[in-house]
Parts: C-alpha cells; structure tokens; sequence
C-alpha cells in the first residue's frame, strides 16, 4: 500500500440535520417485552401486508390505554388485533404506523424490555432500551416469517425461511370448529418461501401452527370475510 495514492473531493452543502424530526419529549410512554411486541406487529403484518392496503401508508393502529397497548388492524380483507399488558404513562393515545418500520427497529434491539416514547399521534415514536439511552430509534429474527395476501383473486400465506430447519409441517386450524383445515409439509432452507393457497377456506378465524424438530411452534392469527 506504500505507493497507493487516494483522491476525493467534498461536496458542498449540509448533512441532513436528522436530530430536528427527534422529539425531545413524550406525552406518551409504554415499557414493553420486546419480543411480545415484536411478535404482535408480525401477526399484524399478515393482515396489513395485503394487496388493498399497501395504498395506505399507515396501516397499523396503535393505542395505549393504561396499563395496556392493543395494536390493530382492518380492512376489506379482514380484522386483526393483539392487546399487551405493560406499564404505562402519561396520556392515552391513538396513532397509525407502518409496521415494516417498526419491526425494522424492534429486530435491531436485542435488550428484553424497551420503552416506546411517543409525541402526538402525527408524530414520530422513539424506541429506546431500556438500560441504553445512548441509543435511539425513530420510526414514522424469527426462523419464519408469514407474510400473508389475502384479497378476492388471491389468498395465499408466504413462509419465509430464515434458516435450514429440514422438514417442516404447517397445520392451519379453525378457530369456530377447533379443528385442523390444512396440514402441508415442506422443506425449510435458508432463504427459501413455500406458500400456503387458502382459497378454499371458509369465512371465519384461523391460527397457523409450525413446527419442526428444530422449531417451537409459531403461530399466527388471521380471518377471512368473504
């Protein structure tokens, strides 16, 4: 490297001054399970992740009441809702969010509790570990992932693998009849997506189940309005 020579040039102008979209305080505060939010807003995602309501830009509905969140969503494909019970302060409150943002924060935390400080319900939220205030992260991994389409022309559930987990066995079952619907197997590697077709589905409330010698069950809710 003794006769590298590397040459460069500043560029004019100033770096975004990201600190002033920050809010500096909080009207509202939860301290949460990280994982147990975290795996809400992934359930969530199979109803907020469908065709019709990517025009949307905040699909998700979030509202601290006290001493809990419940974290919503409804469309024309159906109707989710997850409640947590945490501890709160200050206001109560109701704010709409992309999921896809919050989960991107949540899975760069690895602390088991955070605090989620929210401003107004237009405003940015911050999530915070609880013992690092250091670190910030403003928002306007499991082995699986669901991400799921449900509309008129097209009702399928995507399960993405984030490791080799070998054979796999998905089991969808009735919430109404308590009964398994669908039972499929596959072969889970790194990377891959097998799709569940749920077209022949009757309306109603499902759970998937998925399991492995490798994987504890992880399950994910859902309904269908035809």
């Amino acid at each position: 490297m003794e006769n590298c020579k590397i040459v460069t040039r500043l560029l004019d102008g100033e770096f975004l001054n990201y600190s002033s979209v920050i809010p500096e305080n909080w009207e509202t505060r939860i301290r949460v399970d990280r994982k147990n939010i975290q795996d809400c807003f992934e359930r969530i995602s199979l109803i907020s992740a469908s065709a019709i309501e990517k025009e949307k830009k905040y699909p998700v509905k979030v509202c601290v009441d006290i001493g809990k969140v419940i974290i919503s969503c409804t469309n024309q494909t159906g109707d989710a809702k997850e409640e947590i019970y945490c501890a709160t302060e200050g206001q109560n409150l109701e704010a709409g969010f992309n999921p896809k943002y919050f989960l991107d924060a949540l899975r760069a935390i690895d602390d088991p509790e955070i605090y989620v400080d929210f401003g107004t319900s237009i405003s940015p939220c911050i999530i915070r570990p609880i013992d690092d205030g250091d670190y910030i992260y403003p928002t306007d991994t499991a082995p699986v992932y669901l991400d799921g389409t449900l509309s008129q022309n097209k009702m399928t559930i995507d399960c993405n693998f984030y490791y080799d987990l070998g054979q796999v066995t998905f089991k969808i079952e009735s919430q109404q009849a308590k009964s398994i619907v669908l039972t499929e197997n596959t072969i889970a590697y790194k990377g891959g997506t097998y799709t569940l077709d749920i077209r022949n589905l009757e309306a109603g409330s499902y759970k998937i189940s998925c399991y492995s010698e490798e994987l504890a069950t992880q399950v994910a809710k859902f309904e269908i309005k035809k």
